[in-house]
């Protein structure tokens, strides 16, 4: 997106193939591997074409993606939607997914611009008609040609959720002490609808505090790695570079790189 200045579809398939041909269609690959990638591989390999060969399991690594978009087109809510969509799909197909997804990155989009998470609800009540996802996605593939479907996406549940569970949160009478183990009530598995709203509570409930909200979401376990990406996206969207422990930063393999990257696309 650096690069090209832009979101560019056909140069992020052609990446994409370029990440894919760096595995071997394991788990354990030379990297790790969740399954929807896994299927993605397996399609790519087979001969499906882009962007039919996204797979129906139900992993978060495209939501993980959409922050970066986000990011991009913070003063566009259509662009930021739509685009959203678009890279989704490519990878994911089921529409549950396709909705939870994209509903945790306008999330961002939203926290970006100053509309804090217990407002979420409301927001998306006064701009109701802008979230309607329409797509075509395959219902099975055979390594040839996919069979296409039409498929509506209903939003109200995924975009209404982190408002609730925001309330949740601060609810004197709702104790899961120490915080971590938010991630055994909703299990540490990979499945996205089990990792957002682990994320949502550990944002809201350290709400000004990056460091043990995303210190909380490694510590549950299991998935923690893809359960920290989407919790320290939400509370980075909350506070900001300044927010963020310096060491965090300064920290990471090429840091300075990364910052200028940031710089680039926010």
């Amino acid at each position: 997106m650096v690069e090209n200045g832009e979101y560019n579809e056909s140069d992020f398939m052609e990446r994409l193939d370029r990440l894919l041909d760096t595995l071997d269609g394991t788990p354990a690959g030379g990297r790790y591997t969740d399954e929807a990638m896994r299927d993605v591989w397996k399609a790519r390999q087979e001969g499906v074409e882009w962007p039919h060969a996204g797979s129906f399991k139900d992993t978060s690594e495209a939501a993980q993606r959409t922050p970066i978009i986000a990011a991009l087109h913070v003063d566009d809510q259509d662009a930021a939607f739509k685009t959203m969509i678009g890279n989704v799909a490519l990878t994911h197909c089921d529409p549950v997914v396709l909705g939870q997804s994209t509903a945790y990155g306008m999330h961002v989009w939203m926290l970006i611009n100053g509309i804090e998470m217990k407002d979420i609800a409301k927001y998306y009540n006064d701009h109701r008609s802008e979230f309607i996802i329409h797509f075509k996605a395959a219902s099975d593939w055979n390594g040839t040609a996919p069979n296409l479907r039409d498929h509506e996406v209903s939003f109200t549940d995924p975009i209404d959720r982190p408002s609730g569970i925001y309330h949740a949160a601060h609810d004197s009478r709702i104790l899961i002490e120490p915080a971590h183990l938010v991630s055994r009530l909703y299990t540490p598995d990979c499945r996205i609808t089990h990792l957002l709203p682990a994320a949502y509570y550990l944002a809201s409930r350290y709400e000004d505090d990056f460091e043990m909200a995303v210190l909380s979401a490694i510590n549950g376990g299991g998935n923690n790695m893809a359960r920290a990406a989407l919790t320290g996206a939400l509370s980075g969207a909350m506070n900001g570079l300044t927010g963020i422990p310096e060491r965090f930063i300064t920290g990471l393999s090429d840091s300075e790189h990364i910052l200028g990257l940031v710089d680039n696309i926010a």
